[in-house]
């Protein structure tokens, strides 16, 4: 393991070394994958900022309170709270929120859809967040309406061939999906239109080595106790997408009040579609895992 983390480290600072970003992005989801990522650039620079983005109304607070303890047990005592949602003023208050930081520095996005809308409200104009549809094949609505539209709009922290760039580091990995292992080849990956050039130093790692790696870092007490909740990283409480088994274990994490409240939007949903569409049968699918009682001992009593 400590060969792998020289390796790893070594990708980073090669990164660093080449494009001189100030600060180097780390996006996050308050998953292991970014969190491990997370423990090694500290490692190596403390000239990096972290964005956290939080959906409202989806990222359950197992998640936010993973995100804060990973940043005390990484020193990254420099933290901003930024509200997004009208698209052309995303950049200005992640850059005015960036001049009051110390580096390290802790971004947490609360991010709504451009006309201030959360998760549930957005949801009855766009539909079920099926994998097709306006932000193209395999990005569902919510991804890029609360997520891509923040991370294509970092303020920029390097340049490339004379124009302003953004450099980051981020935790995906090819070894979680066939999907992914045909969208990411290499290491690196550039995307020309919104100028943006990513290293993934995790991409060829198992599940099990991250969780390896986080031993190391010392960051599995920060990082695990929502997994061993929710069998998964909740910062997306409720995923259309994930398999059926899964999906009874979150359904089972889920506060009682918000069962109800994803019930009812399903409901009013399902009509919309046709029987045999993809988005019925997903419909069909979360409204009878959530028509199972919740059980006795519910890990999550409390409200969101």
């Amino acid at each position: 393991m400590n060969v792998l983390i020289a390796e790893l480290e070594g990708l980073i600072e090669d990164f660093i070394d080449r494009y001189r970003p100030s600060p180097l992005w780390v996006p996050v989801s308050g998953g292991k994958d970014s969190a491990a990522v997370w423990g090694l650039v500290s490692r190596v620079t403390s000239d990096y900022a972290v964005v956290y983005i939080q959906i409202p109304g989806q990222t359950h607070m197992d998640n936010v309170r993973s995100v804060l303890e990973t940043a005390r047990i990484l020193g990254v005592k420099s933290q901003r709270t930024v509200r997004v949602d009208k698209t052309r003023l995303i950049r200005e208050r992640l850059t005015n929120a960036l001049r009051e930081c110390q580096r390290p520095c802790l971004l947490r996005v609360i991010a709504f859809d451009t006309h201030g809308r959360d998760f549930w409200a957005a949801m009855s104009q766009y539909g079920f967040p099926a994998p097709l549809g306006r932000f193209g094949r395999g990005t569902r609505w919510c991804c890029g309406v609360f997520k891509h539209r923040v991370l294509q709009r970092l303020p920029y922290n390097g340049c490339r061939n004379g124009r302003p760039w953004k450099y980051g580091v981020n935790g995906v990995k090819a070894t979680d999906s066939p999907y992914r292992r045909k969208r990411y080849t290499s290491h690196e990956q550039t995307w020309e239109k919104t100028r943006d050039t990513y290293l993934f130093p995790l991409l060829n790692l198992t599940d099990k080595q991250v969780w390896q790696l986080l031993d190391r870092l010392n960051l599995t007490r920060a990082v695990a106790p929502q997994y061993n909740a929710w069998g998964r990283s909740p910062n997306c409480m409720w995923c259309p997408l994930i398999g059926k088994t899964r999906a009874a274990r979150t359904a089972q994490a889920i506060p009682p009040g918000m069962r109800a409240l994803i019930t009812r939007h399903l409901l009013g949903l399902r009509d919309r579609y046709k029987e045999g569409t993809y988005s019925r049968e997903k419909i069909d699918q979360w409204l009878q895992i959530l028509s199972v009682p919740e059980a006795k001992h519910s890990p999550h009593q409390a409200s969101q």
